[in-house]
């Protein structure tokens, strides 16, 4: 365990969620360009949520879902937020 985790208060933590967003390059199928591209962002776009150990292992990673796809609706169809402890001070 990192020793900010435990000045901080967070000596518990045993994963640290986030979801992130990558850049796709464009592909032949018509259908899932066009699902997959962002005009807010003018390029294809995809999230995925990822959890890591303090250590920074990495020890979960979601599906990947289209780019428009909020944070929390992320975290709630890849199921990542059932089954944890959320003691949050």
């Amino acid at each position: 365990m990192p020793d900010i985790f435990i000045k901080t208060g967070h000596g518990l933590t045993d994963m640290i969620i986030d979801c992130t967003e990558f850049k796709f390059q464009h592909v032949s199928n018509l259908d899932l360009n066009s699902l997959m591209f962002s005009n807010y962002k003018n390029t294809m776009t995809g999230k995925a949520c990822i959890g890591i150990a303090p250590h920074g292992m990495g020890l979960l990673f979601s599906d990947i879902y289209p780019g428009s796809i909020s944070d929390d609706n992320i975290t709630e169809k890849s199921g990542l937020s059932t089954g944890f402890n959320q003691n949050m001070n």
